[in-house]
């Protein structure tokens, strides 16, 4: 199945995994477009008892499909690493399995609005199957090597591109509007539970059966996940009434743009969630040393399985409560809550202290995902998510890449020395940095992640007072409200 992802704060906890199957996470889509806007099928409704249900199998067939893929990329990754020890050829395979996906993506979204969503998503589903299975017999073969595993990889971001807005954009049809909260929940607290114990699992695994054990597992669950597809019905949307000439994918790549600049609430919600995430992937990436700089390895994963908890907890509750009427003023408050907590937590040297504040993180990742899911699920019509969804998903995701590029240099050669015994930044302020993030090793880490918690709460703030983010509910109608209404609005 599709794993894709949203806002979260996942990357470099450690060692780089190898991703058979991943996520990733939040979507848009776009529309033909006239000078006047989109035309709109008044007659559009989507989401019924039967496709709620229906809804729920999938996402039974998602989590066991999930649950391999996270078995078989622990697994790999810590059989690859004993092979090589060369965190280099990580960084590559990381790269194998983003940038194809990023590159490819507006090219995808098109064809998810050209082409039935469920073929779009079986084919996807037999590529990561067959990816694994040539993974598997390598490894038999013992020609588990890097030439081999990143156009593996690569093909495997490939298909994620077409698999992530196809589900995404298919939730829309399936489920009623009164219900998108409760299934956006439901799915990330089924991944929240995943990732939690996915990683216990696998370690046991591997004393167990080794990683040769765990490769038919992976393959079982994925067959699930391919059944499950198989088994269920999947709709597509109905098309506008006006007839539209043949477009060409480059133009229906432009329309994404062009429908969001109609729109330029959700276009400014957009490039902050994109800038914000740029942030956010640093202080990921800064995680585990900022961590090890007070804490030994055992707390430090006990601090990891608190943001699973975290997780959990988030998603139990979104899944309960489908929230508030209006998603908008959730997802500031819970992105602002975030960015607070990332200014403060820095700066403890408790490790149950920042286990702690990390469960309150992460209990808000669910709130800010289903508040911006359901807000771009009714927003856009699913006709046109595919599109928009996939320009979505390669924006935010670029952000990954680039974070990684300026922040990693700036962690190296300013940050990291800055508070070390000595270090240039110690009596800054009549000692007030030091005093306040401590000296020593990864202390200067800290600081900097602090520094980007505080950035992202300025920007959200910011954004809180733009009136076309806090009017964007009021100012851009669903896409099922009646035309008369939408002119009123």
């Amino acid at each position: 199945m599709a794993h894709q992802t949203s806002v979260e704060l996942s990357s470099a906890h450690g060692v780089m995994r190898i991703k058979i199957m991943t996520k990733v996470s939040e979507q848009i889509e776009n529309v033909t477009l006239n000078d006047a806007g989109p035309i709109i099928d008044d007659t559009k409704t989507y989401g019924s008892a039967k496709g709620w249900l229906t809804y729920r199998i999938l996402l039974v067939g998602f989590l066991v499909s999930f649950l391999g893929s996270r078995l078989a990329s622990f697994g790999l990754a810590v059989w690859y690493y004993q092979q090589n020890n060369q965190v280099s050829q990580f960084a590559m395979i990381a790269l194998a399995a983003i940038l194809p996906g990023l590159l490819i993506g507006p090219w995808a979204g098109a064809w998810v609005d050209r082409f039935p969503r469920k073929r779009i998503l079986i084919i996807s589903q037999l590529l990561l199957f067959s990816a694994a299975v040539v993974l598997y017999q390598l490894f038999l073969a013992e020609q588990l090597k890097l030439e081999f595993i990143l156009p593996l990889v690569a093909m495997v971001s490939i298909s994620q591109s077409f698999s992530g807005p196809a589900l995404s954009a298919s939730v829309t049809l399936m489920v009623p509007k009164d219900k998108l909260g409760k299934a956006s929940g439901l799915r990330q607290l089924g991944i929240g539970v995943i990732r939690l114990f996915a990683p216990m699992i696998a370690g046991w695994l591997l004393l167990q059966v080794e990683l040769k054990g765990i490769f038919p597992i992976t393959l079982a669950t994925m067959l699930v996940g391919l059944f499950t597809l198989l088994a269920c019905q999947i709709p597509d949307p109905k098309k506008s009434a006006q007839p539209k000439s043949k477009s060409r994918s480059w133009q229906d790549i432009t329309q994404a743009w062009r429908y969001l600049k109609q729109r330029p609430g959700l276009l400014h919600v957009l490039l902050v969630v994109a800038f914000v995430n740029f942030n956010l992937a640093a202080v990921s990436l800064l995680f585990v040393p900022m961590v090890l700089s007070f804490a030994n390895e055992a707390e430090l994963g006990t601090i990891m399985s608190a943001s699973g908890i975290g997780l959990i907890i988030g998603g139990g509750l979104m899944s309960i409560w489908k929230g508030p009427t209006k998603k908008m003023p959730m997802f500031l408050i819970a992105s602002i809550s975030i960015s607070a907590l990332l200014c403060l937590i820095p700066m403890v040297t408790n490790s149950w202290l920042f286990a702690l504040g990390t469960i309150g993180v992460m209990i808000c990742f669910p709130m800010i995902n289903t508040s911006s899911q359901v807000l771009w699920q009714t927003k856009i019509d699913p006709e046109y998510q595919g599109r928009v969804f996939a320009f979505r998903q390669s924006l935010v995701g670029s952000m990954m890449p680039l974070s990684v590029i300026v922040y990693s240099w700036l962690a190296d050669k300013v940050f990291y020395p800055a508070l070390l015994e000595n270090g240039a930044w110690v009596n800054v302020w009549n000692g007030w940095l030091s005093g306040l993030f401590g000296v020593g090793e990864g202390r200067g880490l800290a600081l900097l992640a602090s520094m980007l918690g505080l950035i992202s709460l300025v920007t959200l703030l910011v954004a809180s007072l733009n009136p076309r983010i806090r009017k964007l509910e009021q100012e851009i109608p669903d896409y099922d409200t009646p035309a008369h209404d939408k002119r009123a609005a």
